[in-house]
């Protein structure tokens, strides 16, 4: 999808945060690992959200770091602006900035402490390109934090497409040994996996979350599949069990090694 058709899709989210459950686990664990790391150094002056959606992520960062400066974008104005929204409702006394922003082409001065993003990176055309061009927007020692979708996510979904002899639309998502190699290169990084499951309830119940979410053009099953092949998956899929399977993938990117070469 290109960036236009993604920023539509999410426009049109109305009921994300009521679906969009592996996205706020997802933001918990993203946050844990910032506790973790800033245990040891000092707290971001300065942070960029890359994808802020309605800010799930956006309200860990300002509960875990209370004097950074902070500034949040998105692809979807409308996203954009239920975030701010929320964030000036249960954070009145925070300052935030809110930018329309594509995160694959930042146009930003080189000037963050931490650059962090939950469930974005799986829209990104050119992963490798994206990462290099967030790294250079990184001060002398600057973390990276992000999430994404990885090898393995919607395996149920999958399995019953293929049950079904049919494409299953969603995916492919990158292994941890290829998010790696298209991480910066200089200084250095990690990429984890959690496995994450979701219980959807039904194959008819995962689709409309997806939409929900955003996350699918309107009518997408109805436009990839035939009423009977869609049948057939939903059928097999709920036979199998009623839950899904994601796959979610944290990498951690630490710039100091790369600012302090020579």
């Amino acid at each position: 999808m290109n960036p236009a058709d993604i920023a539509r899709g999410f426009n049109r989210a109305t009921f994300y945060d009521e679906a969009a459950r592996v996205q706020a686990r997802t933001a918990i664990l993203l946050r844990d690992q910032l506790a973790g790391i800033y245990t040891a150094r000092a707290a971001p002056r300065r942070i960029l959200e890359i994808g802020s959606g309605t800010g799930l992520m956006t309200a860990a960062l300002l509960n875990l770091f209370p004097q950074a400066e902070l500034i949040v974008t998105d692809l979807s104005r409308d996203m954009l602006a239920r975030c701010r929204e929320k964030m000036r409702s249960q954070y009145p006394a925070r300052p935030v900035t809110y930018i329309a922003m594509d995160g694959e082409r930042p146009s930003l001065i080189p000037s963050f402490d931490l650059i962090c993003s939950n469930f974005c990176v799986q829209w990104f055309q050119n992963r490798r390109e994206s990462f290099e061009h967030l790294r250079r927007l990184l001060r002398d020692e600057g973390v990276m934090a992000l999430s994404t979708l990885a090898e393995g996510s919607f395996r149920e979904w999958h399995m019953a497409c293929a049950a079904a002899g049919i494409s299953a639309g969603f995916g492919p998502w990158p292994s941890l040994t290829t998010l790696t190699a298209e991480f910066p290169q200089e200084g250095t990084s990690t990429w984890a996996a959690h496995r994450l499951t979701d219980p959807v309830g039904s194959g008819r119940q995962f689709l409309r979350d997806i939409r929900r979410i955003g996350a699918a053009p309107s009518g997408f099953a109805k436009r990839s599949l035939s009423p009977q092949a869609l049948t057939r998956v939903l059928t097999l899929f709920d036979q199998a069990g009623t839950s899904m399977t994601y796959e979610v993938a944290i990498g951690i990117y630490f710039a100091q090694e790369a600012r302090h070469e020579g």
